[in-house]
């Protein structure tokens, strides 16, 4: 029987995969995902900073993610205090 840490690292290894890819075919423009939940945020009325707070996130790191790629643990982050699956944050 296979553990659930394992599946869970697994799930997140391929999302990491999903990600990379997706950073490559839109020219590694990693600006998109940072828009992405910047656009997610204000239909959910939640700002950036509380994004954060709640996430476990320091200070500006969802903004930094415009110059390099957020990790997997990051983003799943974001994703379960807004509710949404991963991705969506980099669809």
């Amino acid at each position: 029987m296979i553990g659930g840490a394992f599946i869970l690292d697994y799930s997140l290894y391929i999302v990491n995969i999903k990600l990379d890819i997706f950073l490559i075919r839109k020219g590694s423009d990693k600006l998109l995902v940072y828009d992405k939940v910047k656009s997610i945020c204000k239909e959910k009325g939640i700002s950036i900073r509380q994004l954060e707070i709640s996430a476990g996130l320091t200070n500006g790191t969802i903004s930094k993610w415009n110059e390099s790629s957020p990790t997997i643990h990051n983003l799943k982050a974001v994703a379960d205090v807004l509710k949404v699956k991963v991705d969506k944050l980099i669809s």
